[in-house]
């Protein structure tokens, strides 16, 4: 019905006020009668979610003058409306005193204290989750995700597999950025690309870094022939990364060669309004960052240019990280136990946390090398432990908030995805609903659409499994 919807039932909601003897403001409904809408009721019905943003403590939609003041009729469902109702805990990810969300479009509209507010728009809305007492937060924006797999160190038979949406979701994942890694030889930046929208018509928000461990970038490995131009054409791409630096599967770039592709992203980013970020992958060698401090002090490259991941993986990483974000850098870790010990030690330490993010490198080989280099070991990073890592710290002592804001609100500010990893009016509506004691996942919201709920979660074309539901190409899922 679109638009039709709006005029025909349009609610006004407005916060507690005091009027006359301190009486509380009444909720008034308008109820026109169905016509096609005039221009300016189509400009004021796409401009809702703004206005939403723009006053968060009044209403998403206002009685039209004319409007008759009664309830809208019983049973009158407006599309595009979701009700997350009765929640015990709101994670923004700092602790927001709200119960209900409210989400119109794809778009968060109103957080409601009141439960008399939530009742009103639960009468209207198309979808309505109850989370009987359970925490809502922020998805999970993981921006280090071999989405079309990795690996392959070991031979053939070692390249990991693509990822599933089905898992992703179950993990509380609606926001991730794709990645090549070790091998630019059998993988291509086109099947990442298209890998990538895949996952958004699937319902998430996939983005990716061009490039691969390679340095220079070489012009095959790249879908316009460099990286500025990949970064400043193509959507999807937001920056350069993983470049392999101080580990002996990189190719051992120069300070200048790593200045380079690092102005490259820069400009394609400038050109495109993007981050255009160098994603640094930091390997075991003993040089650490210092290859990146090089860069700093040799030209006017930012310091917030690069963000180097798995700096958790050794004691030297640990030590510069430390310098790194005293200079005003950012750094990102991967999740798991390590990074437990390494973020328990930081905290110790009294370094700014608000600089240091997480991610899962899910899908990626995880080799362990001797040290003559010899591989002794191989395994596959998972999308689930970016949850478990968060249940650690808060089981160490740390806050809910300051856990999830890692894997959150953190790396979408580090990497420049606007709108996203925050629970506030006017962001993009990617919710999680989960058990603050087990961190199990009961639902998920991506694009204001559920697409995971207690016993059933959205799958891709061919997935199967308990729960699973296939996606149906130019519809819902199933």
């Amino acid at each position: 019905m679109g638009l039709l919807s709006l005029s025909a039932v349009v609610l006004a909601v407005s916060p507690p006020s005091l009027g006359k003897a301190g009486s509380r403001q009444t909720l008034r409904y308008g109820v026109a009668s169905p016509r096609a809408p005039v221009a300016s009721e189509k400009r004021a019905a796409s401009a809702a979610p703004l206005a939403a943003a723009a006053d968060p403590e009044r209403a998403v939609f206002r009685a039209p003058e004319d409007g008759v003041a009664k309830p809208p009729t019983p049973g009158h469902r407006i599309p595009g409306i979701l009700l997350i109702k009765n929640i015990g805990a709101l994670y923004a990810p700092e602790r927001v005193h709200a119960r209900h969300v409210l989400v119109v479009g794809d778009r968060i509209a109103a957080l409601f204290a009141g439960d008399e507010d939530a009742w009103a728009w639960e009468q209207t809305a198309a979808s309505v989750i109850d989370a009987d007492n359970a925490a809502v937060a922020p998805g999970i924006v993981d921006v280090h995700v071999h989405i079309t797999g990795g690996g392959g160190e070991a031979g053939p038979a070692s390249r990991t597999p693509q990822a599933e949406l089905s898992r992703l979701i179950r993990s509380g994942h609606t926001t991730l950025v794709g990645i090549t890694g070790t091998d630019d030889v059998s993988r291509s930046l086109e099947n990442l690309h298209a890998k990538c929208r895949e996952l958004n018509e699937l319902g998430l928000t996939c983005r990716m870094w061009t490039g691969s461990y390679a340095v220079p970038v070489q012009e095959r490995f790249t879908m316009t022939g460099s990286v500025r131009r990949d970064v400043a054409l193509i959507d999807e791409v937001i920056g350069v990364g993983e470049i392999a630096l101080s580990d002996h599967r990189g190719t051992q770039p120069s300070t200048r060669e790593i200045a380079a592709v690092a102005a490259d992203s820069r400009i394609g980013g400038l050109l495109s309004g993007k981050g255009g970020i160098v994603h640094v992958h930091m390997g075991p060698g003993d040089e650490g960052l210092d290859p990146l401090f090089k860069v700093l002090e040799t030209t006017d490259l930012p310091i917030s240019q690069f963000l180097p991941t798995h700096m958790s993986r050794t004691s030297v990483l640990l030590e510069h990280g430390q310098k790194w974000i005293k200079m005003g850098g950012c750094i990102d870790m991967t999740a798991g136990n390590a990074t437990v010990k390494a973020l328990q030690a930081y905290a110790s330490a009294g370094v700014d946390l608000s600089r240091v993010s997480i991610s899962t490198d899910a899908y990626g080989s995880l080799p362990r090398f001797d040290p003559s280099g010899k591989l002794i070991g191989y395994a596959a990073a998972r999308p689930e432990t970016m949850l478990e890592t968060m249940a650690r710290l808060v089981e160490a002592g740390w806050d809910v908030e300051d856990a999830l804001a890692l894997g959150t609100s953190r790396p979408a500010a580090f990497v420049g995805l606007k709108g996203k990893g925050r629970v506030a009016v006017g962001y993009d509506a990617d919710l999680m609903v989960f058990d603050a004691d087990t961190w199990r996942v009961r639902a998920v919201v991506a694009r204001g659409e559920q697409v995971a709920g207690e016993d059933w979660v959205r799958g891709g074309m061919f997935e199967t499994g308990d729960g699973v539901r296939p996606y149906v190409p130019g519809g819902p899922a199933r």
